[in-house]
C-alpha cells in the first residue's frame, strides 16, 4: 500500500503537466517543473523505508513522465535508422527505452549530497529547445565499453523540447559528451557487423544482464 501512494505522489506532484502556466518564459517553466522533479528523485533515493527494487520502479516511472524515448532511440541509430523496418524500430526503442534508464538509475544511483545544488536552464529560440543543467551527474558507459570520471566533477544537460503538448527530454550530455551522439558511435560499430535484428537481439540481451542487478542495492552495484 505505501508503495502505491509512493508512486502516485511521485508522478501527479511532480508531472510535467503540473506546475507553471503556458506562456510563460521557456526556461522559467521548464525549471519550476523539472527542479522540484530532482527533489522527488533525492526523496526517494533517500527513503529508508522503500526497497532498492521500489526506488527503481520509481525512478523509471518518472522517466516515463518525461523522456521522448522515441526521438532519443532515432537520434541513437542516426542514418542507420533507415535500415530499420517500422517493426525493427519499435522493438530497438523498446530495448533503448529499457538501456536509457538502467543507464540513468545507474548515475542516479551515484548522486550525493554534493550534486543536489540549484539546476539552471536556457532557452534556444531557434531550435525551441531549452536546455537544464544539473551538477555534478556521473559516469558514461556505453552498452559494452566503458567509460569513467569522477562524478562530482562532470554536470548533466539535459535538452528539451515540447513534444506532444509538454516539455520531454529529447538528449542528455554529461560533461561534454552528447548521450545520444555516444550511442550512435556505439551502435554504429557494432551495425558493421550485425543487421538490425541482431543488433536488437543483442540489446536485449545486454539489457537482461543490466536488469538482472540493480544498482539502487549496494550488494548488487557493479564496481
Amino acid at each position: 500500500m505505501r508503495f502505491s501512494v509512493l508512486i502516485v505522489s511521485a508522478v501527479l506532484a511532480f508531472s510535467p503537466l503540473a506546475g507553471a502556466a503556458e506562456g510563460e518564459d521557456p526556461a522559467a517553466e521548464v525549471l519550476a517543473r523539472f527542479d522540484p522533479m530532482l527533489a522527488s528523485l533525492d526523496a526517494i533515493l533517500d527513503d529508508p523505508e522503500s526497497t532498492p527494487d521500489e526506488k527503481r520502479a520509481l525512478i523509471e516511472r518518472e522517466f516515463d513522465i518525461w523522456v521522448d524515448y522515441a526521438t532519443m532511440a532515432h537520434a541513437a541509430l542516426g542514418p542507420r535508422a533507415r535500415e530499420f523496418s517500422a517493426l525493427e524500430l519499435a522493438s530497438f526503442a523498446s530495448e533503448f527505452e529499457r538501456y536509457f534508464q538502467h543507464f540513468y538509475v545507474s548515475r542516479m544511483a551515484l548522486r550525493d549530497a554534493a550534486a543536489r545544488k540549484a539546476v539552471d536552464a536556457s532557452y534556444d529560440p531557434q531550435s525551441g529547445t531549452v536546455t537544464v543543467r544539473v551538477p555534478g551527474v556521473a559516469t558514461l558507459s556505453g552498452p559494452f565499453t566503458e567509460r569513467s570520471t569522477d562524478p562530482r566533477n562532470v554536470d548533466a544537460h539535459f535538452r528539451l523540447l515540447k513534444r506532444y503538448g509538454d516539455w520531454r527530454i529529447v538528449d542528455v550530455r554529461i560533461g561534454s559528451v552528447g548521450v545520444t551522439k555516444f550511442f550512435r558511435q556505439q551502435f554504429e560499430s557494432l551495425l558493421r557487423t550485425d543487421n538490425p535484428e541482431q543488433l536488437i537481439t543483442r540489446l536485449r540481451d545486454h539489457n537482461e544482464q543490466l536488469e538482472a542487478r540493480n544498482p539502487l542495492d549496494p550488494n548488487q552495484r557493479r564496481r
